[in-house]
């Protein structure tokens, strides 16, 4: 049976209904610290094998209410119809939002876990749509908050981590409905579906971690804001469909001076960063490769963190093993980004990984309209491939064409900033270590990107792209390549 949906906003509600059931999804934003995020808005997914029957719709906040099916709103009992509270847990005090389809006189009574009413706001005038309240909690422990109108009442568990000075409710703001429209867009109990929350933070727009799921019932869905670490570009790219990776914004680099952090305590000689831009190459800079080398190198051996005597500056597979024993690096020590502190990546170990074969097979042939965002471009003179995010939208007065041949794909330093800003991510041609040589990047016209995982003995996946094709390939341990890490979103 086709249900009907009823989204909201910034309480942000989707309801699904049926005339014997109904599913309802309660969309909040947080940050990884629990923090209350209002979004700006959520797009909800349907995903299905056929391209006709998958669609979108954009929820956009405040309190936007769209009717699939062409059934109206009607199906929602008037007064409170969601209570959606985020933080929850909280540290001290959260954010209740309180929905309404009416406005509405209204009673707010905090109870303590013991049944004792420890604070009451009377005759609180709630308007039609979303209305915010500040509560605050006095005691660690659970705390029962009911909103009781004229039409009925609705009751949430708080649950209250920190002590606060006092037990409040102060009503901090509110939103008026904004659109109403119908929609013809259908869907079945357990259809999957992908949702995306987008918000300001900072004067800044982000994007949540993504949702993919089949709702077969009710639920709170949480949508997770991580703000980028130091190094990390802005742009959630899909790896898998379950996974979102953000990348660094330029390859990684090693010099022999200094000291590292690296993981389990201590330190160790030479310092890793990510290069200042991201189409910055060294090119044949790096045959001066040595434990002494002041300036900076930019390809390595596989599995070269420096741990286990596997340096950076070592040319030979006589000098260690490579990781002898290990079918994929990620996620030991052996892997770049989680053993090194990067100076200019967070500056601790542990925080970034190289992508594994499998990831860089699914981004670049798996993952939604995978060919339209990928294509050959040219920064500031140096070739490379250019990475879209997941969720892109073209900057005014900037241009893209996807594909391997394209060449219209040209841009400045400033141009690449403000493509940047907007999630692109830039893989620039490196050059290539083979034999004790250094093939420069304007020799060879292939660029090569290691991953975490082995092939054999002396063989590993490497992602390759030339002017005739993007493809996963391999290459030898001991040559040399690029390294682009990732951090799990």
């Amino acid at each position: 049976m086709t249900k009907k949906f009823i989204l909201f906003s910034a309480g942000l509600v989707l309801s699904v209904c049926t005339m014997a059931q109904s599913v309802v999804l309660r969309f909040s934003g947080v940050m990884d610290d629990g923090a209350y995020v209002r979004m700006d808005s959520v797009k909800v997914l349907r995903t299905a094998m056929q391209a006709t029957n998958r669609w979108v719709e954009v929820i956009s906040a405040p309190d936007t209410v769209i009717s699939f099916g062409g059934a109206g709103i009607g199906a929602i009992e008037s007064g409170v119809t969601q209570i959606v509270v985020a933080p929850n847990p909280a540290k001290g005090h959260t954010l209740v939002s309180v929905e309404m389809d009416e406005p509405l006189p209204a009673d707010v009574w905090l109870y303590n876990v013991s049944g004792q009413k420890v604070v009451v706001a009377t005759k609180c005038n709630l308007t039609q749509g979303s209305n915010l309240l500040d509560v605050r909690m006095g005691n660690k422990g659970l705390y029962l908050l009911t909103v009781a109108t004229a039409k009925g009442k609705k009751t949430v568990k708080l649950l209250n981590a920190n002590k606060n000075d006092n037990h409040s409710i102060v009503f901090v703001g509110k939103g008026n409905i904004q659109e109403k429209r119908a929609s013809t867009h259908a869907f079945n109990t357990g259809d999957s579906l992908v949702i995306t929350g987008f918000a300001t933070i900072g004067g800044k727009m982000y994007t949540s971690r993504v949702v993919r799921k089949c709702f077969y019932s009710s639920e709170n869905v949480s949508l997770l804001f991580i703000l980028p670490i130091q190094g990390m570009a802005s742009g959630a790219f899909s790896m898998s469909d379950t996974h979102q990776v953000r990348f660094s914004r330029s390859n990684l680099q090693w010099s022999a001076t200094g000291t590292h952090a690296v993981l389990g305590g201590g330190t160790a000689a030479g310092t890793w960063r990510f290069a200042p831009n991201p189409y910055d190459t060294l090119g044949t800079e790096n045959i001066n490769a040595s434990s002494t080398y002041s300036s900076w190198i930019s390809l390595f051996c596989w599995g070269t963190s420096g741990y286990n005597n596997c340096y950076p500056y070592l040319r030979s597979a006589y000098y260690f093993d490579y990781a002898n024993d290990v079918t994929n690096i990620a996620g030991t020590n052996y892997d770049w980004g989680r053993y090194n502190a990067i100076s200019n990546g967070g500056n601790q170990p542990g925080l970034w990984r190289t992508p594994t074969e499998a990831e860089w097979h699914y981004l670049i042939e798996y993952r939604d309209d995978a060919s339209n965002k990928l294509g050959s471009a040219t920064v500031e003179g140096v070739s490379g491939l250019v990475l879209l995010p997941d969720e892109w939208t073209m900057p005014n007065g900037m241009h893209f064409t996807s594909g391997v041949e394209a060449s219209t794909n040209i841009y400045t330093a400033v141009q690449w900033d403000i493509m940047e800003a907007a999630g692109a991510v830039f893989l620039p041609v490196e050059g290539l270590y083979v034999n004790q040589f250094v093939y420069s990047a304007s020799s060879t016209r292939s660029g090569k990107y290691w991953t975490s995982t082995r092939m054999n003995n002396m063989d590993v996946h490497v992602l390759v792209f030339t002017p005739n094709s993007i493809r996963m390939s391999n290459d030898q341990v001991v040559n040399g390549n690029p390294v682009r890490l990732v951090r799990t979103y």
